[in-house]
């Protein structure tokens, strides 16, 4: 991605680098975009759909076995 010289979007004080952020191939800094859309891009997002798949995955063996 790049960084953008001027901030846009809405502002999270805990995110202050969101205003600043444009993902490659998008118009949109993080700030703009859905908490849906910016998780599908970020690395926590996608780190958390994974341990997602994976617990469900196993509670489903879990299941299975009883």
């Amino acid at each position: 991605g790049t960084i953008t010289t001027e901030k846009r979007g809405v502002d999270r004080p805990k995110l202050p680098y969101d205003l600043i952020f444009q993902p490659e191939g998008y118009n949109e800094t993080f700030a703009e975009m859905s908490d849906d859309q910016k998780n599908s891009l970020s690395h926590r997002g996608k780190a958390f759909q994974q341990m997602r798949q994976f617990i469900e995955a196993e509670l489903k063996l879990l299941t299975a076995k009883n």
